[in-house]
């Protein structure tokens, strides 16, 4: 059975890897917060656009929780947040 990649999946996979790899434990709230500010282009820094088959990817850097820089993945074409990825 194919896995359906929609928000909650979303959600569920970018709080998972939030925690693995900054050790911050989001709510669907954050979450929101989160998408809303990188769809509004608030205090964001574009890192890279890499294009997809199913629309491009955008990564951001952002501060989130006082615990620093965070780096996420959206996809515009969805319109939220698909992931979390660890800073190099």
């Amino acid at each position: 059975m194919k896995t359906v990649k929609d928000r909650n999946y979303s959600f569920n996979h970018t709080k998972q890897r939030l925690l693995e790899r900054y050790d911050i434990d989001i709510s669907m709230e954050d979450y929101n917060y989160l998408c809303k500010r990188v769809e509004s282009n608030r205090d964001v820094l574009l890192v890279m656009i890499e294009k997809q088959k199913d629309g491009d990817q955008y990564t951001y850097d952002l501060n989130f929780k006082y615990r620093g820089v965070v780096r996420v993945v959206y996809n515009k074409e969805k319109g939220y947040i698909t992931t979390a990825l660890r800073r190099i």
